[in-house]
């Protein structure tokens, strides 16, 4: 790019009032650097060809526009970029407590990774599209575990739950909507329907009505 080109480590301040403190090559960030807007947002780490590319943490002390689409932003990620996007391993901490420490793609959670929510409860296992996806395992603040299989964010398929109180219980579930549970071994509670199974063992189904 000629002579005067930008190269090595400088500081630059933009039109916007944005600043860039890092290194240089042929004119554009790529190296190590650290970029602040005026409005506080801060990316520290490494660039390519003027892209956030390699291993940052991009802090967003607010949503970066007032379109609720991508109110998400609000919060801070720490892990990979490639070419502008969250992509490879990473952690994204949410302004409300909510966390996630998994895999990214094209700025997606997508992938295998654990969301941690702000009451304690968390869900381990698959993603797509910032979305429960796959297998998977919720493990709630009040000590129920559910296994199952999650189909964008909804329960779908054989569901299988450990109560709070040591019973197991198998649902079964077509897109988040409840068809059947079956109490195993030692259910208190009362079914109308007709046992199943094995007699004596304690196995009960419940048809729910949609």
């Amino acid at each position: 790019r000629g002579m005067g080109a930008k190269n090595g480590v400088l500081k630059f301040k933009y039109p916007s009032g944005a600043t860039y403190v890092g290194e240089f090559k042929d004119d554009v960030r790529h190296g190590k650097g650290t970029y602040k807007t005026t409005d506080g947002h801060c990316y520290q780490g490494e660039w390519k060809h003027d892209l956030r590319d390699g291993v940052g943490t991009f802090t967003f002390v607010k949503p970066l526009d007032d379109n609720p689409l991508v109110s998400q932003w609000a919060g801070s990620y720490e892990g990979e970029w490639k070419a502008n996007k969250k992509h490879g391993k990473g952690v994204f901490k949410y302004p409300n407590g909510d966390k996630y420490e998994g895999q990214w793609r094209n700025d997606q959670k997508t992938g295998q990774g654990v969301y941690t929510f702000k009451n304690g409860d968390k869900y381990e296992g698959k993603f797509a599209n910032n979305m429960f996806h796959g297998e998977g395992v919720m493990i709630c603040a009040n000590g129920t575990i559910v296994k199952g299989t999650w189909d964008k964010d909804k329960l779908h398929g054989k569901v299988r739950t450990m109560l709070e109180n040591g019973e197991e219980v198998e649902e079964i579930y077509n897109r988040g909507e409840r068809k059947v549970r079956e109490f195993i071994e030692n259910s208190h509670q009362r079914l109308t329907s007709e046992p199943t199974g094995s007699p004596g063992r304690g196995r009960h189904r419940e048809a729910i009505s949609s």
